[in-house]
């Protein structure tokens, strides 16, 4: 009894040794997909902005993990292209953009405080 209780105990701790590392992480946990913005915690997020809203003073950041999200600009949201202040008439479709701010979800929008965009 206690033989075999070594021996599972054994085979259970070389098994990365054994299946080699790549193999031991096989057996990880898959990680999960990137969340979507968190509510009311200050963050930054980045992507593709895909459209604006000039009237609404919002555009949509489509990020690397597919996730859309609308970002709301107000006037005290500091704006930068290419490092140099700028104003939201700067921002364009297809420029990368870096967000800081919080989000709302309650009217699912990411209030930015902080815009920084580069051609």
């Amino acid at each position: 009894m206690i033989r075999s209780i070594a021996c599972a105990l054994a085979l259970f701790v070389s098994l990365p040794f054994l299946c080699g590392f790549a193999g031991a992480a096989a057996l990880a946990p898959i990680a999960a997909a990137p969340a979507a913005p968190q509510a009311n915690h200050p963050q930054s997020i980045s992507g593709v902005i895909s459209s604006i809203d000039v009237n609404q003073r919002s555009f949509v950041l489509d990020m690397r993990s597919g996730r859309q999200v609308t970002v709301r600009v107000n006037q005290n949201t500091r704006i930068a292209v290419s490092g140099q202040p700028a104003t939201f008439a700067s921002l364009a479709i297809g420029q990368r953009a870096r967000v800081t701010g919080r989000y709302d979800s309650a009217q699912m929008v990411f209030n930015a405080q902080s815009v920084a965009a580069r051609i």
